[in-house]
């Protein structure tokens, strides 16, 4: 592991935490982003954005996506 991959690391689990445990994270990303010396929140989210997590954590979460996709079982396919 390298330096970044730690830092990513720990960027991707503490934004999973807070979304697992019902935390704002929209309200908590700033201090992240500030605690990572970044210029721009958009420079953290770029870290979440990328990390394979992010899916499992949105799947747990959203209610409305069954809705607006559904699954290919439910048509015959």
């Amino acid at each position: 592991p390298t330096v970044h991959d730690l830092r990513f690391s720990f960027v991707t689990d503490r934004i999973n935490d807070w979304a697992k445990n019902g935390d704002d994270v929209e309200y908590l990303m700033p201090y992240l982003s500030k605690y990572l010396g970044h210029q721009c929140i958009q420079d953290t989210y770029y870290y979440y954005h990328t990390s394979k997590q992010l899916f499992d954590v949105i799947k747990a979460r959203d209610k409305t996506a069954s809705l607006v996709i559904p699954e290919a079982d439910d048509y015959g396919l």
